[in-house]
């Protein structure tokens, strides 16, 4: 039970990152200002030196040729196969 409750908060803030990029393409000066202080609290939380974790946010990654700035600029980078 315990296991799948900390998957189940990863999860959320695995969601909560994307969710972070999104709110950050704002016209509005309050909601960007928002979305930097919850962004700014979820990579707190977030243990990206885990391959485990990096591994959620790539798959969780939504892949769009048109996506705004953040999206491109935060994305996680895809490793080379070369």
């Amino acid at each position: 039970m315990l296991q799948a409750s900390q998957e189940d908060k990863m999860n959320i803030l695995v969601q909560l990152f994307w969710i972070c990029l999104a709110v950050l393409e704002s016209d509005y000066e309050h909601e960007f200002l928002l979305g930097l202080r919850l962004l700014d609290r979820v990579l707190a939380r977030l243990p990206l030196d885990r391959p485990d974790v990096r591994e959620k946010l790539e798959k969780l990654q939504v892949r769009n040729e048109t996506l705004p700035s953040a999206y491109k600029f935060l994305s996680i980078p895809r490793k080379s196969v070369l």
